[in-house]
């Protein structure tokens, strides 16, 4: 009897860890707007530096410069350049 409850504490500890291990973010839920004609909001830097709220409207006063490769070929080494500029002094 003891053996059992302890199996079932233990069974209900594992899924109470196994939902909150999972990491949680936020999205635009439409994705990214196919009609985006920037090359670095097309890769998904719309979102940064939000000044009224509205994540359609991203303030323009900061501006993310992201370098990268078109394509990632697993196992490979990639060099990533950010730039920011801009913002309060």
């Amino acid at each position: 009897m003891l053996r059992s409850k302890a199996l079932g504490i233990g069974i209900l500890l594992s899924i109470i860890f196994a939902v909150t291990a999972v990491p949680t973010g936020e999205t635009n839920p439409g994705g990214i707007d196919p009609s985006i004609s920037t090359l670095v909001e097309a890769n998904g830097c719309s979102c940064h530096n939000i000044g009224d709220g509205d994540m359609n409207n991203p303030n323009s006063a900061v501006i993310l410069n992201l370098t990268m490769p078109d394509n990632f070929t697993a196992g490979e080494t990639y060099t990533l350049k950010l730039n920011i500029s801009g913002g309060p002094n």
